[in-house]
């Protein structure tokens, strides 16, 4: 008879990677929720052994395409031990399935991964308190840098030996009224089931201090009553602010310095002696960018006129309601094109630039005259 031991856990605990490494598979592993969606089977190393890996879940109480593929499976008893897989950087979390599944199956182990990600946070859990609260094994490792992987694989075969001695702990439900619906009862359960996860892991996971601290003070600033309210007012202002106005202030910044410069970069062109179409290029560089400019002001401002013709229309006729005066109300938008607009400034830059170069063409006559004039 195949004996199976089955591989649970939340999604992105390292539960694929603890299940290559034990298999020798090659089994694709991602940080996405629920990317395993079936159940994968490979042989143990060693053999004797099928080993498979459920479906990554929260909870065997939700209603998910995951969460009931694990459940089944569970229930159904193919399995002879279960190794649950928990982060150890976030065991809390971890803890709540592993306490639903518990409760179907005794015959369990807890895989503390990720202990090395745990280390460089600074969080300490004592395993040997954590073997008592739960009543099963507890061992740590680090799948993906390979230690711990040889205990695990030995705790796997006695447990499916049932040469473990487990003594799991249960879950304190509360007392529940009779005309609760079924997904009331699930809420309750998950409920109690967070709170005996919080209890496990007040008792054996120490946080660094200042941390915690420093998210505490946060949390009470930024949750409060009187800074809660305005900071989120705050946010939502600057929200809207970035997408009216703000984005334009860059945009605006580039437009003006890149055409400050495209005189100066003209004349240095031309004094490197490049082909005409080199200096036509950063002209129309310049001129594209002045023209897709203008067409997203002018299609800001139709929006806007869009937005307020409507309520200048119900304000004027509220009035003549209020007057007692009769007629029609129009709305009529003068016509504005951005486009002529642009070309009018650009004739004028032009101009200008004209004018500065007739400018030091007659200075540079005047000093040739007067150089001539004293030879």
């Amino acid at each position: 008879m195949r004996r199976t031991v089955a591989l649970a856990g939340n999604p992105n605990v390292g539960k694929s990677t603890v299940f290559n490494a034990l298999t020798g598979s090659r089994q694709h592993t991602g940080n996405w929720s629920g990317k395993t969606v079936a159940c994968a089977e490979r042989r143990l190393r060693g053999g004797g052994l099928t080993l498979t890996d459920l479906p990554g879940t929260y909870s065997l109480r939700a209603h998910s395409e995951e969460e009931r593929a694990a459940r089944e499976f569970l229930v159904s008893g193919q399995a002879c031990a279960v190794v649950l897989v928990a982060d150890a950087g976030c065991l809390e979390r971890s803890l709540i399935l592993a306490l639903q599944v518990l409760e179907v199956q005794k015959n369990a182990i807890l895989c503390l991964n990720l202990m090395d990600e745990a280390a460089k946070k600074g969080i300490e859990i004592d395993v040997d308190a954590l073997e008592r609260e739960l009543g099963i094994p507890v061992i740590p490792c680090a799948a993906r840098q390979g230690k711990g992987l040889h205990e695990l694989e030995a705790a796997i075969r006695r447990a499916a030996a049932g040469e473990n001695e487990t003594h799991p702990t249960a879950i304190r439900y509360p007392a529940m009224d009779e005309d609760l619906t079924e997904e009331q009862r699930d809420d309750i359960a998950t409920a109690a089931a967070a709170l005996r996860a919080e209890e496990i892991a007040l008792t054996c996971v120490r946080q660094p201090e200042c941390a915690c601290a420093r998210d505490d003070r946060a949390d009470d600033v930024i949750l409060s009553r009187r800074f809660g309210v305005p900071l989120m007012l705050l946010l939502l202002a600057g929200v809207f602010y970035i997408t009216l106005f703000g984005a334009n202030v860059p945009s605006e910044w580039l437009s003006t310095h890149l055409l400050a410069l495209s005189t100066p970069l003209a004349g240095a062109l031309a004094k490197l002696g490049l082909p005409p179409f080199i200096l036509g290029l950063s002209w129309s560089t310049t001129e594209r960018m002045s023209q897709q400019q203008s067409e997203i002001l002018a299609s800001e401002l139709e929006s806007y006129r869009a937005l307020l013709t409507p309520v200048i229309l119900r304000i004027c006729r509220y009035h003549l309601e209020q007057t007692g005066l009769g007629g029609k109300v129009q709305v009529k938008w003068k016509h504005i094109s951005i486009a002529d607009e642009v070309e009018q400034a650009r004739a004028k830059l032009l101009d200008m630039q004209a004018k500065e170069i007739e400018a030091k063409i007659n200075q540079r006559d005047r000093q040739q005259e007067g150089e001539q004039d004293e030879v």
